[in-house]
């Protein structure tokens, strides 16, 4: 039980690493902060739609995390909430956990590059 407990537990970190696994975790984490910035301001889902000139279902698929963004969508959804949008990238520890450092310190080695991941904040 121990070893299969252990091969879970090394395929859930695998697993976790994967790019589509970060970009489901990034807007999914997106979509609880759209949520929280419509709760703020007392936007519904229909207001929302008409703030953007979109369908009440696109921003539903939005806050369900089904939508692939390009950074003009983000860019429209933000200032829709009333929000910035910052991207930025990050050095990862050796321990998968993102480090502050400035993004500029990504583009100093091709080696770090491989090491950063894109990071999403919407904020007031």
């Amino acid at each position: 039980m121990a070893n299969l407990v252990s091969w879970w537990e090394d395929l859930n970190g695998e697993l976790k690493k994967s790019p589509e696994f970060l970009a489901e975790s990034l807007a999914f984490n997106l979509s609880l902060e759209m949520k929280k910035r419509m709760k703020e301001a007392g936007l519904s889902q229909t207001a929302l739609a008409r703030r953007l000139g979109v369908s009440k279902a696109y921003v539903s698929q939005v806050l369900a995390g089904k939508t692939n963004f390009t950074i003009l969508s983000l860019t429209k959804i933000a200032k829709a909430l009333g929000s910035d949008l910052v991207i930025g990238l990050g050095k990862i520890s050796g321990n998968g956990n993102r480090t502050k450092k400035n993004a500029l310190d990504s583009q100093r080695s091709p080696r770090r590059t491989r090491r950063t991941r894109v990071q999403l904040h919407a904020h007031v």
